[in-house]
């Protein structure tokens, strides 16, 4: 905060990181990426920190994490109303289990299949 005194949002992130209270910290790009989301959707002065999601690059990939990985997840859950609550409650009981969980989500889609269709389609 010394270094970043307007950044108060960082506290919406560390706060989500609380309440996630996730047995394990795997896949670390979707627990710091539902972070990121929560102060995206959340956050009250994410403008006055110079805070925002990243404008799409056909060089990134969901795993570079936290404001990538929000944006992917805005997307996802435009696509799949509700999407991040559920991947949520799977992380935070325990069942979470990688192309499984995706697939009983989204109509029989993997994490990299739903890359591709937000790679192609990006607009958020």
């Amino acid at each position: 905060m010394i270094k970043h005194p307007k950044d108060i949002d960082v506290v919406t992130h560390e706060s989500t990181h609380i309440i996630q209270g996730y047995p394990k910290y795997d896949p670390s790009w979707l627990v710091e990426g539902i972070a990121d989301f929560s102060r995206f959707k959340f956050g009250v002065d994410n403008n006055g920190a110079g805070w925002k999601l990243p404008e799409f690059n056909s060089k990134m990939k969901y795993t570079d994490s936290y404001t990538t990985a929000a944006r992917f997840l805005v997307w996802l859950d435009k696509a799949f109303n509700g999407i991040v609550q559920k991947l949520n409650s799977a992380l935070k009981n325990g069942n979470f289990k990688n192309d499984e969980t995706w697939k009983s989500l989204t109509d029989g889609k993997t994490v990299d299949d739903l890359w591709r269709d937000y790679s192609n389609n990006p607009s958020i």
